[in-house]
């Protein structure tokens, strides 16, 4: 066998046919969704974990305030924020249009906002408030917004509830008997939030005031008074309401049978 013969009957051997390259990319073709979810499934453990790690933030803020002042637990006045009689841990007022959407000095200039950003002083940036898979854009300044966060609304002085209450309201440190079961920040729905506080009642199971989000694969970001945080993922489909620009979401409604709402209720606060 001469050097030619011997050339093109290795080349002959080490080529792929066309049933094989058919094969093979049929296979990759059937790898592509697999290798795409992962990746999104890698992204939303990346904003999950980001979250968390905000909210962890938000909590030792909010604890180093109450070892600052004896025990007492920062304001969370609904609508607050923006005079003495109405203080609130932040300021301002989120809806689709008010510039206190992109406003960071209402979270943490408590100089400029006396009567809210109250956790300023103890975080020095505004990026803790927001959880990074909160992609909801302002419409008057086409920004994102700089605040995703809520409190439960049974933690704070000048805070209340809903009427005459058979539960506590926090409103100091030493009140507080099960820190690891309480949850106290939340991810709120992009057409719930507004004020920084976030409503349930538990004297009114059914009755919805405050919605969460559903960042995290139907889940949303929460975090806890002894400071752990974790995702918890929603199962009723009327849990969170979808997303209607320009169309205000209706609060203080009654949704009965909702294991999500009850869940929140029950970890809101404690019976007196």
């Amino acid at each position: 066998m001469n050097f030619q013969s011997v050339f093109f009957s290795r080349r002959n051997c080490s080529a792929f046919t066309l049933l094989e390259l058919t094969g093979i990319l049929v296979f990759l073709l059937l790898l592509a969704p697999i290798a795409v979810t992962g990746l999104c499934k890698s992204r939303l453990t990346a904003s999950g974990f980001g979250c968390m790690n905000n909210q962890r933030q938000m909590v030792k803020a909010w604890r180093m305030y109450a070892d600052d002042n004896c025990g007492r637990l920062v304001p969370n006045k609904d609508v607050g924020g923006g005079s003495a009689s109405s203080p609130a841990w932040v300021a301002g007022w989120l809806d689709y249009r008010t510039p206190d959407n992109t406003n960071t000095a209402m979270l943490i200039d408590h100089r400029k906002y006396p009567y809210g950003a109250y956790l300023g002083p103890y975080i020095n940036s505004a990026s803790p408030f927001r959880c990074p898979a909160d992609r909801f854009v302002c419409q008057l300044s086409k920004r994102l917004r700089v605040r995703s966060f809520a409190m439960n609304n049974f933690f704070g002085e000048a805070s209340r509830t809903w009427g005459i209450s058979r539960f506590l309201m926090f409103t100091n440190m030493n009140q507080i008997k099960s820190p690891s079961r309480l949850w106290l920040f939340i991810d709120e729905h992009e057409q719930s939030i507004n004020d920084g506080w976030y409503a349930t009642s538990p004297d009114a199971p059914d009755l919805v005031v405050d919605y969460p989000a559903a960042y995290h694969g139907y889940g949303a970001g929460i975090s806890f008074v002894d400071g752990h945080a974790d995702i918890q993922r929603w199962t009723d489909p009327r849990t969170v309401p979808a997303l209607t620009v320009d169309q205000p979401l209706p609060l203080g409604i009654y949704i009965s049978g909702n294991p999500d709402l009850y869940w929140l209720k029950d970890h809101a606060t404690e019976p007196k």
